[in-house]
């Protein structure tokens, strides 16, 4: 538990670190070959979770100043909702939603409805969910992918959107994962031949996608949240990706079982082995970099551990 506390208490010191360097600024990723952080005005598909990481501080220790920082910044996320991204979900999610879960702030749930809405009206009844959208890429063939599944669950359950959320997890499991529980994260809906492969850090998206929808739509999605939570602890129990080891963790305690959440709490702690005393995660897979330090990876071991150490009663998403 000390090892575990350690950790933890790293991770949010080094969110100070991070706050200062990157000043106004969203951080995404560094490389640790090199001191600075690569940042984005506007946050790019990862601004959820900075801001996230700042609620958590703000939870953890316990203090007004940090919770008046993240609610500026969760401000801040307003703009993206006008994007053409499933992405919007794991920002308004994690940054907005998420944060007044953990907290009731009155701003994150305001910023929460508006990107609840936007995520919402980009649901496409030809293919029943929400298709990628053309945000992030230079071609307009329409897509399905699983790495926002848990931030669409989450938020549009948050804001009443249940049925929405049920069809658009559905339609994933159906298109995403094969009997094995195998997960391809992305797929086209056009019937172009899919780029995408099964990666690490895509089948632990997927898995705590389902996994936060057996939780907030019911039981119909445990067979699948199980089922690409064992493909995941027969073929990858510890991926060379860090960040994908963070999410899985994340989905792993997420589950109802006493074997996912002990095995959650197995790979919490091979985490906080990898995080050093200035609480840098190294090992994320992020822009041809096999040995990054990526925002989101941090956000979620810091969840982790602070579910593992208890200084929050559970997840909250």
């Amino acid at each position: 538990m000390n090892a575990l506390k350690h950790a933890l208490d790293a991770i949010l010191r080094r969110v100070e670190h991070i706050e200062r360097e990157s000043g106004a600024r969203f951080p995404l990723y560094r490389d640790t070959q090199r001191p600075s952080w690569t940042t984005t005005a506007r946050g790019s598909w990862a601004g959820g979770f900075w801001v996230g990481l700042l609620w958590l501080r703000a939870v953890v220790w316990g203090q007004d100043t940090h919770k008046a920082v993240a609610a500026n910044w969760t401000q801040r996320l307003l703009p993206r909702a006008e994007d053409d991204t499933v992405t919007r979900a794991m920002t308004f999610g994690y940054g907005a939603a998420v944060p007044h879960r953990l907290c009731g702030d009155a701003t994150a749930a305001k910023i929460a409805t508006a990107g609840a809405r936007a995520v919402a009206t980009s649901f496409d009844p030809r293919w029943g969910l929400i298709p990628v959208g053309t945000a992030f890429t230079q071609d307009r063939i329409p897509r399905a992918g699983v790495d926002a599944l848990a931030g669409v669950v989450t938020l549009l359950s948050w804001a009443g959107q249940t049925e929405l959320a049920d069809r658009h997890t559905a339609r994933l499991a159906a298109l995403c994962v094969d009997q094995a529980g195998k997960v391809c994260a992305e797929v086209s809906l056009a019937g172009a031949p899919s780029d995408v492969r099964a990666w690490d850090r895509g089948h632990a998206w997927a898995m705590l996608g389902f996994a936060v929808a057996a939780n907030h739509l019911g039981e119909a999605h445990l067979g699948v949240a199980t089922k690409t939570a064992e493909w995941w602890l027969t073929h990858r129990p510890l991926p060379d990706d860090t960040s994908a080891a963070a999410i899985a963790a994340a989905a792993l305690l997420t589950l109802p079982h006493d074997r996912y959440r002990s095995a959650g709490l197995a790979l919490a702690d091979r985490l906080a082995g990898r995080i050093d005393v200035n609480g840098v995660l190294a090992g994320g897979h992020y822009a041809d970099l096999n040995s990054a330090e990526v925002i989101w990876g941090t956000y979620f071991a810091g969840c982790v551990l602070a579910v593992a150490t208890g200084s929050v009663a559970t997840l909250p998403w």
